[in-house]
């Protein structure tokens, strides 16, 4: 997937017109209203001048047209059968700074994979290393905050099996993969699925965790103090690679959940910091629309009172 260096990123989030962590003080002394007005006309003006060459080039890929990643900040599939290496899906990092440390967490934010791309989600899946870019013993974990299906249609196909013993098959673009399912178990309403994913031209074995809540309805936001709560300190603690969260589009109840693991990762180390709509800026140049609703938006200041004041 790549190796970040972080001092670059951090360097890129301060350099856009003022340092972000100045410009954002302003919008944060604002209401909470207001400020989600001026990030949203921010991320217009950036849809103008951003590339998405590549997610435009691959509408079949894309579940929603309006839904495409930045280039710069795109995941590339490792293998294909065209040379096509394009997947819906973003590296983000968010960068907090306190007094004289740097806090910094990596995420893989993506669309819910339709039938055409479920076997490039897998070979992602897989293929994710540590943030340094390494192989890890650890096992990558998937966290899906949606329902495969609502009232209004699918939101997301069904990309696995999740009875215990099934083993199931699909085209990793150029590439078998075999996905085992070893172990089911719950934390509340959330099930819980361990997978053993092993790529048939290597033979290398990967173990997958995958967190499956469904109870999260599309452009809404959960309760503080919900179940959500739950998948964040149960997910956390066990890997070191860039959890990778979707929903259906994968901006909105992904974005929501990626700054509430953040704020629930660095609890103790950033209390007293008002960091909602800096993270949420941080987000966007990343991946663009990442928390879509001003609900969504009201319930990461709701969590950050609760978690940091």
């Amino acid at each position: 997937m790549g190796h970040l260096d972080f001092l670059a990123m951090e360097r890129q989030l301060l350099s856009y017109k003022l340092p972000l962590f100045r410009r954002t003080f302003a919008i944060m002394s604002r209401s909470i209203q207001e400020s989600f007005s001026l990030l949203n006309q921010r991320e217009k003006d950036r849809l103008k001048r951003v590339s998405q060459k590549e997610g435009l080039a691959n509408p079949d890929r894309n579940r929603y047209s309006n839904i495409i990643p930045w280039d710069h900040t795109r995941i590339k599939l490792r293998t294909s059968k065209d040379g096509n290496n394009y997947i819906n899906a973003n590296r983000v990092t968010l960068v907090a700074k306190k007094n004289t440390k740097t806090y910094h967490k990596t995420y893989i934010a993506t669309q819910g994979p339709l039938r055409q791309t479920a076997g490039h989600f897998w070979q992602m899946v897989h293929d994710t290393t540590t943030e340094q870019g390494q192989e890890s013993d650890k096992p990558t974990v998937v966290i899906q905050v949606t329902p495969f299906e609502d009232n209004h249609g699918e939101r997301c196909c069904q990309y696995y099996i999740s009875r215990k013993g099934q083993v199931f098959e699909v085209d990793g673009e150029g590439d078998v993969l075999t996905v085992e399912v070893k172990d089911n178990s719950e934390v509340g309403p959330t099930k819980v699925t361990e997978f053993l994913v092993t790529k048939g031209s290597t033979g290398k074995v990967k173990r997958v965790v995958h967190y499956y809540y469904p109870n999260w309805a599309d452009f809404s936001a959960p309760g503080v103090n919900t179940d959500i709560d739950d998948i964040v300190k149960s997910a956390g603690p066990i890997t070191d690679s860039p959890p990778i969260v979707h929903c259906s589009a994968g901006v909105g109840r992904t974005g929501t959940y990626i700054v509430a693991d953040f704020l629930t990762t660095f609890q103790k180390e950033l209390q007293g910091e008002d960091i909602v709509c800096s993270l949420v800026d941080q987000m966007r140049q990343q991946r663009s629309h990442m928390v879509q609703t001003i609900s969504q938006y009201e319930y990461l200041h709701s969590l950050q009172t609760e978690l940091l004041h």
